[in-house]
């Protein structure tokens, strides 16, 4: 991870420093609540968490992950308190939740229904802007899942839907002329759907 100053006219200074993160290191991300660096490792089956101050980084934080997860994204309740992972190796959506002592993993859903292949894996998460739900895609079956955020913040499966194609890498939650909808990137497929 490198550190930038970001100048009042917009451009970045530096970089300043450097912090080593884990292999296949697939996402980064702020936490809106403490300002910490997070990022996903892939191959470590963790999550980093960094702090860092103008000069220097605190030493990291990892949050393990269940074995074979694979952590590939995710995304921090707006609230602060849930951070939601999507599996790339066991094609669940966890969900972990904050405490004293950092992020504790609470539960996990399946992305596909059973049996899971070889060939099927997590791709793509988000959540919706009013927070109410959970919305992950996974590759080889090809699904969208939805899943509801429910008391506490733990998820409840509402439905799975054909993704439109082949490998649903990407999709978008977007609003159109006060509709919402999924835009589904379809890497096989060389389409949006």
């Amino acid at each position: 991870a490198l550190r930038y100053a970001l100048r009042s006219d917009g451009s970045l200074e530096g970089p300043l420093g450097t912090t080593p993160v884990g292999p296949k290191t697939h996402s980064a991300s702020i936490d809106p609540t403490t300002g910490a660096f997070f990022a996903s490792s892939l191959d470590a089956n963790v999550i980093e968490e960094l702090r860092f101050s103008v000069l220097a980084s605190e030493p990291k934080r990892v949050l393990p992950m269940p074995p074979g997860a694979g952590p590939r994204l995710f995304e921090f309740s707006a609230d602060g308190a849930w951070l939601y992972v999507v599996g790339e190796f066991d094609v669940r959506l966890h969900a972990l939740e904050r405490s004293t002592e950092g992020f504790v993993w609470r539960s996990a859903q399946a992305l596909c229904p059973a049996p899971v292949t070889p060939t099927d894996s997590g791709a793509h998460m988000e959540l919706s802007a009013d927070g109410r739900f959970a919305y992950a895609s996974s590759r080889g079956q090809n699904w969208i899942t939805v899943f509801a955020r429910v008391a506490g913040g733990d998820l409840q499966l509402i439905q799975r839907v054909d993704s439109g194609g082949a490998i649903p890498r990407h999709f978008s939650l977007v609003e159109l002329a006060g509709q919402a909808f999924v835009a589904v990137a379809n890497q096989e497929s060389h389409r949006v759907s």
